[in-house]
């Protein structure tokens, strides 16, 4: 969810704008139970991304708010800012994917039995671009 100014004009964009053009063709997302609120936010869009694929165990469910006003904590102050929640779960959300249940991954990992978690991501993408 993009973060703007709340005193700029809204802008009309897909939700999809944050793919890049370019980069690698296969993302992996790495999630555990630490990955809370905003992080879940990431998620949810990986999870919509063509590019991406989610590894690893659920997520903590902790997704508060998916919006963020940014504004500037004194008139003309430019270094400082200060974000404040202002919309609250949205219903695309993954089904029950909140509240303590998380989000599951698009490829479970039980990541107390994997010794290294990134070598394995990498080795799924690397497969799956040898597929291709």
């Amino acid at each position: 969810m993009p973060l703007r100014d709340p005193a700029a004009p809204a802008e009309k964009s897909d939700p999809r704008d944050w793919v890049v053009t370019s980069g690698p063709r296969a993302v992996g997302v790495l999630i555990d139970r630490g990955t809370v609120s905003a992080a879940e936010v990431l998620v949810v869009y990986a999870l919509q991304s063509p590019r991406a694929t989610v590894f690893g165990e659920p997520t903590a469910g902790a997704l508060d708010y998916e919006s963020v006003s940014i504004v500037s904590i004194a008139p003309g102050e430019h270094r400082w800012y200060v974000g404040y929640g202002t919309i609250t779960r949205r219903a695309d959300l993954p089904t029950g994917g909140m509240r303590g249940t998380g989000i599951r991954p698009q490829v479970p990992i039980d990541l107390a039995k994997v010794m290294d978690p990134v070598a394995f991501v990498d080795s799924a993408l690397a497969a799956g671009r040898r597929s291709n």
